[in-house]
């Protein structure tokens, strides 16, 4: 179903409204069997798998226009699915014409949402997805404003949770120990060089020159060149030494686009979800049950700031930008005396680089 264009829906907690939602999808369905029926008799293209165009101007209609773009198919996969699965949420608007929702409706869906035990972030990221379709509504002349701006809606607290080095090493001890090197090489190249799961999954060989990574980030198409650290420069290679396939191979290009991180039961690139389900497994064994592979990244900017890089530093290892490594160093990183004596001890060392050279 989900094939032919039918996504997930929430009934909600209204027995009335949930049988409304059920009985219109299963009309829906009946209505598309019958037409597959009709296509297969008269030697027409089979229906299913695209969904049936909406009525122009209407949500649904923008989401279907916008997936013929270039734009979509720029996309990374996993804000695809993001955009699917919260525009998928969106069950009544979807059919609403767009030149007529204002921001009472809006406050209104933001309640239902709440009423139906959506978490703030849940409810933020649909009004995100509402706020774009809004905006393309825009674009295409069905309006000329967008009331989803500004709706000054609560956040979610911030993740209060920042891996130490000690417990990254002791993660990456229990990776080896239970036979997952590469959760252990993923979990050093996120750490050390910042990086999303995302990015550090689609690594390849071709990007590392023996001493450098050069990492082309999917979300933001930021580019930037790394250096290794000793202790990860020694285990990148010895996950290339121990790679059969890639030592295997005389193909030079074939070599290149050989993944970095290689799931030990496939032998092939993990999938992001299988990838998480194995690293939640090490870090529950390793004592972790409350961390995250997603903090590695924002304790990496805080672990480089510890140790006396300015933002403009940071971002140029980890591709956040500089606003963003600020705000997070604004929440995690609460200053110290040893950052105080650090600033104070470069401030010298560079008043002492201008009197030499004066």
């Amino acid at each position: 179903m989900r094939a032919a264009g039918f996504l997930p829906q929430p009934l909600g907690t209204d027995e009335v409204e949930a049988a409304r939602i059920v009985k219109a999808i299963n009309e829906d369905w009946d209505r598309l069997q019958a037409e597959r029926k009709q296509a297969r008799r008269g030697g027409r293209p089979d229906p299913a798998g695209k969904a049936p165009p909406a009525p122009r101007g209407t949500f649904e209609w923008l989401i279907q226009e916008h997936k013929k773009t270039d734009a979509w198919k720029r996309r990374p996969k996993k804000t695809k699915k993001e955009f699917i699965y919260y525009t998928g949420l969106l069950v009544q608007t979807r059919k609403q014409q767009a030149a007529t929702l204002q921001r009472p409706h809006i406050r209104q869906l933001v309640q239902n949402m709440r009423d139906q035990g959506f978490t703030q972030d849940k409810t933020n990221r649909v009004v995100k997805w509402l706020r774009f379709l809004l905006s393309e509504a825009m674009e295409h002349g069905l309006r000329k404003d967008n009331p989803a701006f500004n709706l000054r809606l609560p956040k979610p607290p911030p993740r209060q949770i920042v891996w130490s080095e000690d417990e990254v090493w002791r993660l990456v001890k229990k990776a080896i120990e239970m036979g997952r090197a590469s959760i252990a090489l993923a979990v050093l190249i996120a750490f050390d060089m910042g990086q999303r799961r995302g990015d550090v999954l689609g690594m390849t060989w071709g990007r590392w020159d023996g001493e450098r990574l050069l990492v082309h980030q999917s979300k933001t198409q930021t580019l930037v060149l790394v250096k290794a650290l000793p202790e990860l420069r020694d285990a990148i290679e010895m996950t290339r030494g121990a790679d059969d396939v890639y030592r295997a191979t005389n193909d030079p290009e074939l070599r290149d686009a050989r993944a970095m991180v290689i799931s030990e039961e496939t032998g092939r690139p993990y999938k992001g979800d299988n990838f998480s389900h194995r690293f939640r497994e090490v870090a529950d064994a390793a004592g972790f049950k409350d961390k995250q592979f997603i903090d590695l990244r924002r304790s990496s900017v805080v672990r480089l700031s510890l140790a006396g890089c300015t933002p403009q530093l940071i971002s140029a290892i980890t591709g956040h930008s500089i606003e963003s490594v600020v705000r997070i160093l604004r929440v995690y990183n609460p200053t110290t005396k040893e950052q105080s004596d650090l600033a104070i001890s470069m401030l010298q060392a560079w008043r002492e680089r201008q009197r030499l050279e004066s």
